[in-house]
Formats: structure tokens, C-alpha cells, sequence
């Protein structure tokens, strides 16, 4: 019998006795002594109540390609602890011929009334752990907030003080401020970064800049801040000593505060006028990169992001470790020059076939951002600050700063785009190549995204390209240096196309002089699931 396996840890998983290790182990001890080949391997580490687990659905999938026989998990609740899924999935299984084996349930036939109880019965009792579980957890972070503690992950700038230390005899002991949160190594960045924002003298943009390069990375992911992280943390009011919970409010914790008030509200008032326009600088418009998340840099393996400066002026840059170990001598190029080089190298060289225009047309459909689902929300929001203000919550002044605000930002958005027709569509690819100058950034990054996985950038120029396995015919190997006018000649007739060599069958594409020639994929960093 051929047979994969499903791990999945949760949060308790190590407590449980539920490793992945453990689990692995245990569901290979049982294979060898059952005579099953284990031909597949899933795994998860997130909660079991969500049915749309990646490894998950990636087993259901292959499941239904009858790659095996058998799904081994080590217990009911690793393979979901919400009875609704449990039942659904497993039903699904059992019509394609799979049976989904339970290492505490080994000999449990579901076919018989009393396996059907007692199998109804164990995924009833995993959803209800999974619940009581939450149901304390949100008790014990309630009465946590009420000592004054603070609740989740530690923000920018604080570490938490850790329950035991080991006291010069070696003998392990309670820490007298055990949870409290203290100033860590880089606080000193955030404090400057309040007093740089202060000034008015630079943007959340100029500050996610400036805090790459000083090597501060995000509490989650551990990428580069974004604009709108920068301003959670100039908004947070943890860097004031306060606590908050979503139900209890907030109040004075166990915080040592970072900066003081005259500074954190001068900052708010900072924030106040550039999202309203009263100050410097007016709300920015909705910009879209095309190559933003695409791009990745040669020299230390970061993503490249688009920023728009002060000036107007778009760039690609590495936000990578600056200068703690990135070695590229170029960590950023104009958008309009990294375009240039992918419209020379691809858009150009299109070959699409009937297939491939339809999987474009359907990656162009589902790419498109919801403008519309933003425009509803914040005219909802609208309203909202209109019947606050009509029932006296707030006061004139902030409810017109707010309305201001609202409608700045519902000017900022794109008029809503007409529903794609198919055959406008196939049409319009036949002459992507001279549609490209005119393509919208959001149109150019949908494009981008159903064609490319990864660009790879050295010195501010693109050396590979990874197509998307889909679109493996589609990308051609005939990669040539852009031209400043790729499209129209000095006479400003259209240019003459190239002629369209097949596509290569490598995963990559690597840039030659004046000729590219298949190469080997290059390097790729891959997240466990």
C-alpha cells in the first residue's frame, strides 16, 4: 500500500508531545511495520481549524491524482481539530479510495456503526479542546492585561524580561520583573526615528529607508518595514509605557516608556497634518510597482521593493542588510530602467499560443486589485465618522480632518476599471509589445506576475529570469541589452520585431552578451511549510 504522511504542529504541539520530529518518526516506525511505502510528505504549522492549510490542500489535491492510498497522521486532532473539515475532507478521501489512518485510531473501520460513532466522537472532542484551549488562553491574557502585563509580541525597540534567571550559586530562580518589557538594541532607533519625524524633514517613506540601512527588519517575516509599518510604530502608544487589550481598553502597564510625550504627540500632530494635506506634503496618490516582489538581489539574496521619493521620482532598491553584509555596489535603479530591461528581454519576445493567451487573460482577471471593495470601505467609513459626529461623539474640528482624510484618500483611487473581455483581451495580446509604454503599473505588475516567478538583479542589472512553470513556453531565451527607445526608431516608426527563437526548456534564463542562452536556476531560498 502506498501511503503519505500529514505532520502539523500547533502552538502547544511541543507540549502535546506532538513534534513534528515525533510525529514523523512514530508514522515511520508504523509504515515499517505495516509493509507501507511512504511515497508523499505534508506538512503544516498552522492551526488545525483552518481548512485551508497549504500542505493540506496540496495532499486533498494529490489525493485526487491518486498518488496514493493512504494518509498516515500520528493523531485525529494533527488532522484537524474542527469537525466540520475533519468530516468533509475525510469524506471526500473515502469516495476517492484513500483511507486516512490515525496512529491513535489505527484499527478504526468507519464503515461500521461503531467506528462511525467512535471516529464522530474523537473529531467532536479535538474541536472542543481546540476550543476550551482558546477560551482560556483569551481568560489568561485577560487577567495578564489586568496586572498590568503587556499582551502579544513585544513591538520594535522592547524585549521581554524573561521568568527565571540563574543566580551566581547556578540555581535557577524567579525573575523579580518577569514579563516586564525593557528598552532592547535597537531602541535607540526607534527614539531617533520619533525625532527625525519630528522635524518634518523626512517621510514614513525616507524613515523605512533609513531603518533598512540602520538593519532594523520586521518583528514578523523579518523583511524590511513597509511605509505602513513605520507608521504603526510612530502611533503606538506602548512607546509611552500604555497597554491595550481589544476588549478591556487601555491603561499604565509594567512598560518602561521609550520617549516622552511632548514628542510622541508632536509626531501625531506630524501625522494629523500629511494625511489631511495641511502640512508638506499632500496624500500620495495609489502607486503599484510591476516588478515589486519579483525582483531579488544577486548579492545577499533580498527582495527589491518600489518607492516613490519626495521628489515623484519611482526606484527598485534592495532592502537587504546595507551596510552590515550586502556587497552589491548598485542597491537601487529607477522603476523606468528595470522595466525597460524586462520589456527588452520578454514583452518583446512574447510568443503566446491560444492556451497561453487564456491563462493570461484568467491571471489578468484574478490579479486585478479591488478597487471597488476599497472605494465601498471607505465610504462606509464615511458615514461612519458623519453619524459619530451627528450623535455628538466627536468634535467638529476632528470630524472634518477625518472627512478630509477619507476623501483624499477616495480621490487617490483609480477610477473603477471596466470588466476584461475575452476576446478584447486575446486581441490586445497579439500587441502586448506596443501596448507596454502605456500600460498602467497595475496592469504591467498582472502581466508581470502570470509570466515571471523571480528576477535576479546584480549592479541594477537583471543577469536571470525564472519563468512560472505555466508559463515556460511562453518566456523566449533570446535575452538582448534594452535600448533607450525600444519600440520606435529615431524616424518614430514602430521598431521592427525581433525574430522569436523557442523557448528554452531551462528554469532560467541568464543574460548574455547581446544573446541569452539557457542556464541553470539560480540559487533559490526556500520558506519550510
Amino acid at each position: 500500500m502506498r501511503a503519505a504522511t500529514y505532520v502539523r504542529e500547533s502552538t502547544r504541539a511541543q507540549e502535546e508531545g506532538f513534534s513534528p520530529d515525533a510525529q514523523r518518526q512514530a508514522l515511520e516506525q508504523y509504515a515499517a511495520q505495516q509493509s507501507v511505502e511512504i511515497v508523499a510528505r505534508y506538512s503544516d504549522f498552522e492551526s488545525g481549524t483552518k481548512e485551508t492549510r497549504e500542505g493540506f490542500q496540496q495532499m486533498l489535491e494529490a489525493a485526487q491524482a491518486h498518488e496514493f492510498d493512504a494518509i498516515l497522521c500520528f493523531h485525529t486532532s494533527r488532522f484537524a481539530r474542527d469537525a466540520e473539515v475533519a468530516r468533509r475532507a475525510k469524506r471526500q478521501l473515502r469516495n476517492l479510495g484513500v483511507k486516512v489512518i490515525a496512529l491513535n485510531l489505527p484499527n478504526l473501520d468507519p464503515e461500521s456503526p461503531e467506528g462511525h460513532l467512535l471516529e464522530g466522537i474523537s473529531e467532536v472532542l479535538d474541536e472542543h479542546y481546540s476550543r476550551q484551549l482558546g477560551w482560556w488562553t483569551r481568560a489568561g491574557l485577560r487577567e495578564k492585561f489586568r496586572q498590568g502585563k503587556f499582551v502579544g509580541v513585544p513591538p520594535l525597540g522592547y524585549r521581554r524580561v524573561p521568568k527565571k534567571i540563574i543566580d551566581d550559586d547556578g540555581v535557577e530562580r524567579p525573575h523579580p520583573q518577569a514579563d516586564r518589557l525593557v528598552p532592547s538594541e535597537v531602541a535607540p532607533i526607534i527614539r531617533e526615528a520619533y525625532r527625525k519625524y519630528a522635524t518634518g524633514q523626512f517621510s514614513t517613506t525616507d524613515l523605512c529607508i533609513w531603518m533598512a540601512e540602520q538593519g532594523l527588519r520586521s518583528t514578523y517575516g523579518g523583511g524590511p518595514l513597509a511605509a505602513s509599518g513605520v507608521r504603526k510604530i510612530l502611533g503606538n502608544r506602548a512607546y509611552l509605557g500604555y497597554i491595550k487589550h481589544k476588549t478591556e481598553g487601555e491603561r499604565p502597564g509594567d512598560v518602561e516608556p521609550l520617549i516622552d510625550e511632548a514628542l510622541f504627540e508632536e509626531v501625531q500632530a506630524r501625522l494629523r497634518e500629511r494625511r489631511t494635506g495641511s502640512g508638506t506634503s499632500a496624500p500620495k496618490s495609489f502607486r503599484a510597482y510591476a516588478l515589486t516582489g519579483l525582483l531579488r538581489c544577486a548579492a545577499c539574496g533580498t527582495k527589491w521593493y518600489g518607492y516613490t521619493d519626495s521628489g515623484g521620482r519611482s526606484y527598485y532598491r534592495c532592502y537587504g542588510p546595507g551596510s552590515r553584509g550586502c556587497t552589491g555596489e548598485i542597491k537601487f535603479r529607477r522603476t523606468d530602467n528595470l522595466e525597460g530591461q524586462i520589456e527588452e528581454m520578454v514583452i518583446r519576445n512574447l510568443s503566446l499560443d491560444a492556451a497561453t493567451k487564456a491563462a493570461v487573460v484568467d491571471a489578468l482577471r484574478g490579479r486585478q486589485p479591488d478597487f471597488e471593495k476599497e472605494r465601498r470601505r471607505l465610504e462606509r467609513q464615511l458615514e461612519r465618522e458623519a453619524d459619530l459626529y451627528r450623535l455628538g461623539d466627536i468634535e467638529r474640528d476632528d470630524y472634518l480632518q477625518r472627512r478630509d482624510s477619507i476623501k483624499a484618500q477616495l480621490a487617490a483611487l483609480p477610477p473603477v476599471p471596466l470588466p476584461l473581455r475575452q476576446q478584447q483581451v486575446l486581441d490586445t495580446l497579439d500587441g502586448i509589445a506596443d501596448l507596454w509604454p502605456e500600460m498602467a503599473p497595475v496592469a504591467r505588475k498582472a502581466l508581470c506576475r502570470s509570466l515571471l516567478k523571480e528576477i535576479v538583479v546584480q549592479d541594477g542589472v537583471i543577469t536571470a529570469i525564472q519563468p512560472r512553470p505555466e508559463a515556460m513556453a511562453v518566456v523566449v531565451s533570446l535575452l538582448t541589452p534594452p535600448t533607450s527607445h525600444p519600440h520606435r526608431d529615431p524616424a518614430g516608426a514602430p521598431a521592427r520585431r525581433r525574430r522569436r527563437t523557442p523557448a528554452s526548456t531551462g528554469r532560467c534564463c541568464r543574460r548574455r552578451r547581446g544573446r541569452g542562452e539557457p542556464a541553470s536556476r539560480p540559487a533559490a531560498r526556500t520558506a519550510e511549510r
